[in-house]
């Protein structure tokens, strides 16, 4: 029963406190801070969405395991491989 009300819980904050990703203009003032979310846009969305989860609504790997159903494991390799990626783009 507490870990249902976990869930109810978790699912009411991410409802409550998220941003669709494709509505956001603007990051912040500084142009670096567009610069990155532009490139997070361009991730696959199993990256994009354990990066945005993680470091934008500041869920923990277990959290974000719990709401989407998906191994802790495999959303620490999502946050892996997403910030490879991003590493590289910012690299080019």
């Amino acid at each position: 029963m507490a870990l249902n009300e976990c869930r109810s819980v978790l699912r009411y904050r991410l409802r409550k406190n998220t941003v669709d990703l494709n509505s956001i203009t603007s990051f912040s003032k500084d142009g670096s801070d567009i610069e990155i979310l532009d490139l997070i846009f361009r991730l696959p969305p199993k990256y994009r969405d354990s990066i945005y989860l993680y470091y934008f609504e500041e869920l923990s790997v277990q959290e974000i395991a719990e709401l989407t159903k998906i191994k802790e494991n495999t959303i620490k390799t999502h946050l892996k491989r997403g910030r490879e990626q991003l590493k590289d783009m910012i690299m080019l």
